[in-house]
């Protein structure tokens, strides 16, 4: 009797160590789901850091391309104002080169 009393036991040993797995694991959803729900906040307040660091970044450099772009046009400013300055200066001059341009531009265009 005593081996049908330590199997019995044993028996109800083994379910209350199931039914305490199964509370384990119960808890242990629980305590993953509550862990996914901080990473989606954690990473919700990274990502507007991150999202304004990169806005930070594309405003500098859209900044960066409007200089660059005025510098350009002032350049290409100062070269239009050259070449109107060579032809005031040496109209002859700038007729003959254009003209001569002209020929080798339809010389080439012709070959094809």
């Amino acid at each position: 009797m005593a081996s049908r009393n330590s199997k019995r036991n044993a028996v109800l040993t083994m379910d209350d160590q199931v039914d305490a797995l199964r509370a384990d694991m119960a808890d242990l959803r629980a305590d993953f789901a509550a862990l996914m729900k901080d990473v989606v906040s954690a990473s919700r307040t990274g990502a507007g850091e991150v999202r304004e660091q990169v806005f930070d970044e594309v405003q500098k450099r859209i900044e960066q391309l409007g200089e660059a772009a005025d510098s350009l046009k002032a350049r290409g400013r100062q070269g239009v104002d050259r070449v109107e300055q060579t032809i005031a200066e040496q109209p002859l001059a700038s007729v003959g080169t254009a003209f001569g341009v002209g020929m080798i531009i339809g010389f080439l265009l012709h070959r094809r």
